[in-house]
């Protein structure tokens, strides 16, 4: 076997052995990570971070303008990804029970108005 193949076929053995290589995030690194992310949607919408009331990380669930809530979940793991360990998807925004932003006005919209 020539060593231009050899080294083709040892790159990728080593390409397809690094895709099960990929480990789990810790428990405090997955908090932090969600964390960051709630905090990014609260830097992005100025009504928000201006009318926070609380964050609450382990049901991933911001709290703001007098009880309006907004929601993010953590999608299923692909169907390719539940054989092998590996990190969680990240939570993303799912909805939320009032307006993200003002009014025209300046001043808060709520659905139910």
């Amino acid at each position: 076997m020539k060593l231009s193949t050899r080294i083709c076929l040892l790159t990728i053995l080593l390409f397809l052995c690094s895709l099960f290589a990929h480990s789990a995030l810790s428990p405090s690194m997955l908090k932090s990570r969600d964390l960051t992310t709630l905090i990014e949607f609260i830097e992005q919408h100025p009504k928000v971070a201006d009318t926070l009331e609380y964050i609450d990380v382990v049901n991933y669930i911001i709290t703001f303008d007098e009880g309006c809530k907004a929601y993010f979940e953590r999608p299923s793991a692909s169907i390719f990804a539940l054989s092998r360990p590996g990190p969680q998807p990240m939570i993303q925004f799912k909805n939320s029970t009032c307006s993200l932003t003002y009014d025209l006005n300046g001043k808060s919209s709520n659905f139910n108005n």
